[in-house]
């Protein structure tokens, strides 16, 4: 400022420097399509929290669940129900269950080939999760009918989701009672979830 006279650069009688200009209007449009990157890209973050918040997983995730991970090697052998009684007798705890994977755990479902009687003709790919005794009171999973499982229950009664129960039954009402065969093994549809 000291070296150079500035008056007739703030009254607009300088005669303009090019380089300088053409160095700023560089500018300008860069802070434009980086202020439009990031404005598109919060918006779709924006859409994307939105869509999150209309997820419906299955369960209540407002509940105050603990969950415990077991590790066992599985030659061993675990004996679920009376692991599960010592676990009742902890003071404060009061229900117990068991899963191989919890929803949205990342851990990821098995998926299993069924075959429907009377429905399908081929083998048809299900998601399938092992869960045990009381786990859809525990998560707060809206059973629309039938039961929850309970300690009588034998391996084969299985709880089915409304999508299954709606597109190879027809309704949750019609999948009660139902059965479908998975390895030799006939299992009996005591739920839609």
């Amino acid at each position: 400022a000291s070296r150079h006279d500035l008056v007739p650069a703030l009254t607009g009688d300088a005669p303009p420097a090019r380089g300088r200009f053409r160095f700023r209007e560089a500018l300008v449009i860069m802070q434009i399509a980086v202020s439009q990157f990031l404005l598109v890209g919060t918006g779709l973050l924006f859409r994307s929290y939105l869509e999150i918040q209309r997820i419906q997983p299955g369960f209540d995730p407002g509940r105050k669940v603990l969950v415990a991970t077991l590790a066992a090697p599985a030659k061993d052998g675990v004996d679920f129900a009376r692991m599960a009684d010592t676990m009742r007798a902890i003071p404060g705890v009061l229900r117990v269950s068991f899963t191989h994977s919890l929803p949205l755990s990342g851990s990821g479902q098995l998926s299993k080939r069924v075959m429907i009687p009377g429905v399908t003709r081929e083998a048809i790919d299900v998601g399938w999760m092992d869960v045990g005794a009381d786990y859809f009171g525990i998560m707060g999973t809206q059973l629309l009918r039938g039961r929850d499982f309970d300690r009588q229950d034998s391996r084969s009664a299985v709880a089915v989701n409304l999508t299954m129960a709606s597109q190879i039954w027809g309704s949750a009402d019609a999948a009660i009672g139902k059965s479908f065969r998975l390895d030799g093994i006939d299992y009996l549809v005591i739920a839609v979830v």
